[in-house]
């Protein structure tokens, strides 16, 4: 009995990263932003000391589709527009389902974390800036 559990160790380690493998570690966000003058920079905290903040996207025109890497961490996004007041935009990601329930859950949170498959941000993000005055 004892060498069939060690038998399946392997298949259960192997099977550890099943979101990663289902969940891609990047995704697409559409950023829609009025007024269509404006210019956004989409930045996220990274851990290197280095260099603190990764530049994500800069906007204009509207908006953009932007593939990102997900992680844990926050996007915030500053935007600026002749006549309109400077807006600052906080993005948080969530955690996917498929890293919360099913079988082996304990054992896929570590691979989920490292990869970016246990995070999800919203498919679209909607910035409209308030006109001065």
């Amino acid at each position: 009995m004892r060498r069939k559990a060690i038998a399946y160790f392997p298949l259960a380690a192997a099977l550890a990263g099943c979101a990663s493998m289902v969940e891609s570690a990047s995704q697409d966000i559409a950023f829609r932003i009025e007024p269509a003058s404006a210019t956004c920079l989409a930045v996220r905290a990274t851990i290197d000391l280095n260099d603190p903040v990764e530049t994500i996207a800069t906007l204009q025109a509207g908006g953009a589709v932007v593939r990102v890497a997900k992680t844990s961490r926050e996007i915030n996004i500053r935007c600026r527009a002749p006549g309109y007041h400077t807006s600052t935009t906080t993005v948080k990601p969530e955690q996917t389902r498929m890293s919360k329930d099913g079988l082996g859950a304990i054992m896929t949170n570590a691979v989920n974390e490292l990869s970016g498959a246990a995070f999800e941000y919203p498919g679209e993000v909607q910035i409209v800036m308030d006109p001065d005055g």
